[in-house]
């Protein structure tokens, strides 16, 4: 949250500092979807893991046709097992819920000029690409309790023989593209959806091929919340403990990365334009 406020005080006095007519402010919100070792095989249930997203941008026209942005976006991801129609996905019986946040610079590109002086269209699609600095915290509910999943440690991970614990902060890469429609020479608004290509496997918390053997954790120091969260099948099962799960048993597959899915709308403020915008009128020509 800290870093938050210093992007958008610092983002602030630069545009009330420019005089650049193109320099823009934008407002986002929409929805997130993760896409990783939880989706089940019936795309529609993934409408159940929609979140809220939301977050705002800074925006400059090098010309008519390409932009730099830098973008902040704030959401939630989530998944759960139970909501399968698999077997397998049921008995592991696994769920996320990760608050993420992501500060990104991107290029974007207009295929017409809606920026310049000499613009003659009020309406253009864009591609963009970009490079962010992603955040992310995943956890479960256990008995009603709220917990954080990465410093438990659910596959092992800081025991001896097995690796470390992942980093909750990582590189991402958005690439995406949309719609803008300026509606005056000070307002505008844009559709966009976004994919973001984490190079990462943990932001659900699951990663290995196989589940860990549950003597070689005890026998590892596991903590008591290693020993129940490395496989929640024995809630499933009924109350039989957590070493329900044999030897060379598959869990995930961790060549497949995640990914973020985000739909946005964006209404868009031409910063030097606010003050001299009449208002009147349909877009036509600037």
């Amino acid at each position: 949250m800290r870093t938050f406020y210093l992007v958008f005080i610092l983002s602030l006095c630069f545009a009330l500092g420019t005089t650049a007519q193109s320099f823009q402010l934008g407002f986002n919100v929409g929805s997130s979807v993760y896409l990783g070792d939880m989706d089940t095989p019936n795309l529609a249930d993934k409408t159940k893991d929609l979140n809220a997203a939301y977050g705002f941008f800074f925006r400059q026209s090098i010309n008519g046709h390409f932009n730099i942005k830098l973008n902040f976006i704030k959401g939630t991801l989530s998944a759960a097992d139970s909501i399968s129609t698999l077997d397998w996905q049921i008995d592991r019986n696994l769920s996320f819920v990760t608050p993420y946040s992501e500060l990104g610079a991107f290029i974007e590109y207009d295929l017409f000029d809606v920026t310049s002086s000499e613009a003659t269209k009020w309406w253009t699609p864009f591609v963009t690409v970009g490079l962010g600095y992603f955040h992310f915290n995943p956890t479960t509910t256990l008995n009603g309790d709220l917990l954080e999943l990465q410093p438990i440690g659910t596959e092992g991970q800081g025991l001896p023989g097995y690796s470390a614990k992942y980093s909750r902060d990582i590189m991402s890469l958005p690439i995406g593209g949309g719609m803008k429609v300026r509606l005056t020479r000070a307002l505008s608004i844009q559709a966009q959806m976004i994919n973001r290509i984490t190079f990462n496997d943990y932001i659900d918390d699951v990663s290995s091929r196989y589940y860990p053997e549950y003597e070689d954790l005890v026998a590892k120091g596991a903590s008591p919340l290693q020993q129940l969260l490395y496989s929640r099948a024995w809630e499933v099962y009924g109350d039989v403990g957590p070493d329900v799960i044999g030897a060379d048993i598959r869990k995930a597959s961790p060549d497949v990365k995640d990914y973020v899915f985000t739909g946005t709308f964006s209404v868009i403020l031409n910063i030097a334009e606010l003050n001299g915008d009449s208002g009147e009128g349909c877009p036509s020509a600037f």
